[in-house]
């Protein structure tokens, strides 16, 4: 997992084909309290993206949704929320748009039900983006922005970048172009 955010992804790859390969969900359940997280479903995850930046979509698309049908078996809120924010990104970048917003309202009420102010943050920000998209809709612009302000007031900086690439393509598509630039000058800072 720490070689995919620096670039290595082929390095990456053989990682987390072997991190699969070894994943038994009977033993690894134990572990789910303690750890808090099932790392055969974050290796599936982090595959998933990895094989989208080395070109194949396709199977991308396969190691998500395996990703999430595994989180659903495990039971266990976070891991499957997590397998859901992997999943959502995916399709995003396939532009499978209706997906996006389907996962993306699983991840908003699965993560306020949980209390996982992070997940609920980046789900309105995807749900946005999807509603702005289908529909040119101003209400999914207001609920993006909605997930930006509680993406900053987590504190995090994880995944902000992206959710304003996502606001500028939406400010473009509803003909903001003056705040899609604007908000573009951000994604630096």
């Amino acid at each position: 997992m720490t070689a995919f955010p620096v670039g290595e992804f082929a390095t990456a790859r053989g990682h987390l084909e072997r991190g699969v390969a070894l994943c038994r969900p009977e033993s690894d359940q134990p572990h789910l309290e303690t750890h808090g997280q099932c790392t055969g479903v974050f290796c599936l995850g982090y595959l998933a993206w990895t094989l989208w930046f080395l070109g194949w979509p396709d199977k991308a698309k396969t190691c998500a949704e395996a990703a999430v049908e595994f989180a659903k078996q495990r039971a266990h809120a976070f891991t499957y929320v997590s397998a859901l924010m992997f999943a959502v990104r995916v399709h995003q970048g396939r532009r499978e748009i209706e997906r996006v917003r389907t996962l993306a309202a699983q991840i908003v009420a699965l993560s306020r039900d949980s209390g996982f102010a992070y997940y609920e943050a980046q789900g309105l920000i995807h749900e946005g983006w999807a509603r702005v998209l289908l529909e040119g809709d101003e209400a999914g612009y207001a609920q993006l922005r909605e997930g930006c302000t509680a993406l900053e007031k987590t504190g995090t900086v994880l995944g902000l970048r992206g959710a304003l690439v996502q606001a500028a393509e939406v400010c473009q598509r509803l003909g903001r172009v003056d705040e899609a630039r604007w908000t573009l000058s951000h994604v630096q800072n």
